[in-house]
């Protein structure tokens, strides 16, 4: 067996191939942490023939997280962050819409302050969900939801469109920013056979393309982090997978 030094986390649910500097040896490398010396063990014939050996591109070379989801887009949303009960005639504005809080609410989007702050959540979300008590309908842009402290709202187009919604505020309590963030786009197929590895960290969620259609197109073929390469000579991609005994398989995506 040989030693080389990792130089970045390598997680042993990824394995991954690559060729010896020195040899030209085709290697697995295992499980390794970064400044550590890690095992790594020839590549089995049987696994990846002479003829794989030239194609070999990993996954991570990929579309991933930065253009789109591949299972659902993501709406964007924010978190407004009380520390104390709302004043009277204080403001909360979500894109167009200002809702003032009052006492006693006497026109068109004003919402009641409660006895408690919980209670004042709780009207704010009825307000933005299903209008105001006196005049004005649901917020056309975001839903919402509350907690004792905390007002959600979440924008009900996902994808990026819910990134530009604004948000401020005149009370003392404080936005996650000055507009809803996370919104993420489906991502659409550029060819059948397109592979995305999605997610922020090991293990990865591996997606195939099987056709152009956004909504349709994209099959989920693996959730365990394995490594994905793509065969020139079989025009088709590889799943490389390690179990605990250190078994390897180098299979068709299914």
């Amino acid at each position: 067996m040989t030693k080389v030094e990792i130089i970045a986390l390598q997680p042993r649910n990824n394995p991954r191939i690559f060729r010896a500097d020195d040899t030209g040896e085709l290697l697995i490398i295992l499980e390794g942490l970064p400044g550590e010396l890690a095992t790594v063990i020839p590549t089995p014939e049987n696994i990846v023939g002479p003829e794989v050996v030239e194609g070999l591109m990993s996954a991570s070379l990929l579309r991933s997280t930065a253009e789109g989801r591949p299972d659902a887009a993501l709406a964007a949303s924010s978190d407004l962050t009380f520390t104390s009960k709302p004043a009277d005639g204080e403001a909360i504005s979500i894109g167009s819409t200002s809702y003032i809080l009052k006492v006693t609410p006497s026109s068109a989007f004003q919402v009641a302050i409660a006895g408690s702050l919980a209670g004042t959540i709780s009207n704010l979300v009825e307000a933005i969900n299903n209008g105001p008590p006196i005049s004005g309908g649901a917020h056309p842009d975001v839903t919402a939801a509350g907690s004792a402290t905390v007002l959600s709202v979440t924008a009900t187009t996902a994808g990026e469109p819910g990134n530009e919604i604004p948000t401020s505020t005149t009370t003392s309590a404080s936005w996650d920013g000055a507009t809803l963030t996370g919104g993420i786009p489906k991502l659409t197929p550029t060819r059948v056979g397109q592979v995305c590895r999605y997610g922020d960290s090991s293990p990865y969620s591996i997606y195939v393309a099987s056709t152009l259609d956004p909504d349709t197109g994209w099959q989920l073929v693996s959730s365990e982090g394995n490594s994905v390469f793509w065969n020139p000579f079989a025009g088709a991609y590889r799943v490389l997978t390690l179990d605990a005994d250190d078994n390897f398989d180098f299979t068709p995506l299914p």
